[in-house]
C-alpha cells in the first residue's frame, strides 16, 4: 500500500526533481522498473552481510523483507544493494552507481 513502482515510460513522463527523488531513494528493479519505498524501508542499509533479505514475486517485484537475524532495537536494518539494484547487477560497483 506504500510502495510504488515507476515505469520507465512514467520516468520520462515526470520532471527532474520528481525523479531525482525516486531515484535517490528508490531502486531500479531487473526489470527496468523503479521501485520506491513509501514507508521507512527507504532508510535500510547497504551492507555485505545483511541482516534482513528481500524476496520476489514471479515478475521479479520485491513481494516482501525478512530479517535474518533478530534486529535489535536501534540496530541498522541492512540488505544487499547488489541483489536488488539492477545497476549492481549488471555489474557496476555499487560506489559508482551512487553518483
Amino acid at each position: 500500500e506504500f510502495d510504488r513502482v515507476f515505469t520507465p515510460q512514467g520516468m520520462n513522463a515526470m520532471n527532474e526533481l520528481t525523479t531525482g527523488y525516486i531515484k535517490r531513494y528508490g531502486f531500479l528493479e531487473a526489470n527496468g522498473n523503479w521501485y520506491l519505498c513509501g514507508d521507512n524501508a527507504k532508510f535500510s542499509n547497504h551492507s555485505k552481510s545483511p541482516n534482513s533479505r528481500s524476496h520476489y514475486d514471479d515478475s521479479g517485484l520485491v513481494k516482501f523483507n525478512t530479517a535474518l537475524t533478530d534486529i535489535q532495537a536501534g540496530e541498522e536494518i541492512l540488505c544487499d544493494y547488489t541483489e536488488i539494484c539492477k545497476t549492481c547487477i549488471d555489474g557496476v560497483d555499487f560506489v559508482k552507481s551512487l553518483r
